[in-house]
């Protein structure tokens, strides 16, 4: 199925979806992605989130966030989870590659986003928090050509058990500062 645009209210992806444009999913609203649903995104495409992303795979059965046509980092655009509207937004066993980022900003509202037990591979950044808060563990994030967790602008952000593997000597594991 190929889709763009808004998400206004609540809405359940199974399967196989081709992201063609920008989706935005309204403040109010939560887009659940099931387990074992693969969403493959065009170049240049972005979902954004200023509410909230439910995507819970399972360790045999993950959700797969890739791109429609390139295997390399930048590929397509990030998943923008985007102020108080994406609190409890929970991604877990998803395996994310080729795209930009996960971008997690200006959630400082309790439930934190919290990403955990998932593979993020061949992307710029892993994960970038940016003035929000949140929960990284037992994630794998694979040859990020920026950082493989970037925590900025007063984010509170736990990570623990996570493996970072570069290859190159751009960007860090870890990177916090102004957090």
């Amino acid at each position: 199925k190929t889709v763009s645009g808004t998400v206004s209210s609540n809405t359940t992806w199974t399967g196989r979806y081709i992201v063609v444009g920008n989706v935005t999913v309204n403040s109010g609203a939560t887009l659940t992605v099931s387990p074992g649903s693969r969403v493959m995104v065009y170049p240049g495409i972005s979902l954004t989130f200023s509410g909230k992303l439910t995507a819970v795979g399972t360790s045999g059965n993950m959700i797969t966030f890739t791109s429609q046509s390139g295997q390399t980092a930048g590929s397509w655009g990030s998943i923008i989870l985007d102020g108080n509207g994406a609190a409890g937004s929970r991604l877990e066993y998803v395996h994310f590659e080729y795209g930009t980022e996960i971008f997690v900003e200006n959630v400082t509202a309790y439930p934190f986003v919290t990403i955990i037990n998932s593979l993020i591979d061949h992307s710029i950044d892993g994960c970038h928090f940016y003035n929000a808060s949140g929960w990284v563990a037992s994630n794998t994030i694979s040859y990020p050509s920026g950082h493989g967790i970037h925590i900025t602008q007063y984010s509170q952000v736990a990570c623990y058990f996570n493996t970072i593997i570069k290859t190159d000597h751009t960007g860090y594991g870890i990177v916090y500062n102004g957090g």
